[in-house]
């Protein structure tokens, strides 16, 4: 069986724990099967051939589209170097995570509604995985959304208010379900290196909630929010740490942060998604502004606070039973601080993680019955 995966990659270490939640769940089962990942450069063949991954041929740059290359390289050439023909696939899935709605543009909803059409003439099974989706109130994103959803067999999303922006749209199957997160079953691997770790509150920036905001002065405010939510933990005698759970944007987010701290605290970057969440598994708590490091602190029952940039954010705590526990990035400095002293006692603590024991059993369970849909007709 030979199956590819789109919209999860590398750089974005969510998208990467999509990728892999997939790759494993499905090699539990099926052992033999093969993962193809499209490219468009030699950099990025020479990436999946070290991470083993079989490659599809694309190139497509703006309203450009060349399609599938390999059409055109001799059986002998693909076979010697682990290409695949898009009429090889046999399932397609689809695992952008956030990718279509009124904050993007529709040439991506485009795309993949063209790319299912021609895998639906191959009659490969097509599979949208839990994401969040909409608004759709731009009439292409709605239209083309629209086309690809309507093509697949199955279609997850992540939220309830994701499944209403998908109820908008015109969809002719009932195969539309209300499925979590399902990178929650990755399993954490703990690293030696990070025990000084244990037990500190981990903060996780994000440079879109400046990149994404409407507010003209959005660096200053979520600078001095991350930097009087340090000082606070630290005046109550906790210590807290960066963890970067994506790129370069998140850590220059932290030197700008500890630039106005008076003792900057310690920058962590690990770049191995497994390590990352186990990491996230030892800490007393995590505030942050990444959705899949919320993803791995909440399902791992690790008291959380999110700042967040999007309905995604609420949506999952709303699942986790935390929904009081999101700061908006513009509260007034009282408000939020007040709202520090009353998560970080000992009675809020045990509580929380004793709900989140409780929810993630919940979420969890739900994950299983998705995969036993998609495994069941495999």
């Amino acid at each position: 069986m030979i199956i590819e995966i789109y919209g999860a990659r590398f750089v974005n270490k969510g998208a990467e724990m999509m990728l892999y939640a997939i790759v494993n769940k499905i090699r539990e089962q099926y052992p033999d099967t093969k993962f193809v990942l499209s490219c468009s450069s030699k950099s990025e063949f020479n990436l999946l051939t070290q991470k083993g991954f079989l490659k599809r041929i694309t190139y497509r740059k703006h309203l450009l589209d060349l399609g599938d290359l390999g059409r055109f390289i001799p059986k002998s050439i693909r076979q010697k170097n682990n290409i695949v023909l898009e009429s090889e696939i046999d399932i397609f899935f689809e695992a952008s995570g956030f990718a279509y709605g009124d904050q993007w543009t529709y040439r991506m909803a485009n795309y993949v509604a063209n790319k299912f059409e021609k895998f639906k003439k191959n009659k490969t099974k097509l599979v949208v995985m839990p994401q969040a989706l909409g608004p759709f109130n731009n009439q292409l994103n709605n239209q083309h959304t629209t086309r690809f959803l309507n093509l697949a067999d199955y279609v997850f999303v992540r939220d309830k208010q994701s499944l209403e922006y998908v109820k908008g749209l015109d969809i002719k199957h009932s195969n539309v379900k209300l499925m979590p997160d399902f990178t929650m079953l990755l399993k954490p691997q703990i690293d030696e290196k990070y025990l000084q770790l244990k037990d500190k509150v981990l903060i996780v920036p994000n440079k879109k909630v400046i990149t994404t905001s409407k507010l003209s002065n959005i660096e200053k405010l979520y600078s001095e929010m991350l930097k009087e939510i340090i000082l606070r933990l630290k005046a109550k005698g906790l210590e807290a740490a960066f963890l970067i759970h994506e790129g370069i944007g998140d850590y220059q987010v932290a030197e700008i942060v500890n630039a106005k701290l008076p003792n900057p605290i310690e920058i962590v970057w690990e770049k191995d998604i497994y390590k990352l969440k186990g990491i996230i598994s030892q800490g007393k708590a995590l505030i942050g502004s990444r959705f899949h490091s919320l993803v791995s602190s909440l399902s791992q029952a690790i008291p959380s606070i999110a700042i967040g940039w999007s309905h995604k954010y609420q949506m999952l705590f709303e699942d986790f039973n935390s929904e009081k526990n999101i700061f908006k990035v513009d509260d007034k400095k009282e408000v939020y601080l007040n709202k520090v002293d009353e998560f970080f006692t000992d009675n809020k603590l045990l509580s929380e993680k004793e709900n989140l024991l409780n929810q993630s059993a919940v979420q969890k369970e739900k994950i299983d019955k998705m995969w036993e849909i998609i495994l069941d007709r495999m």
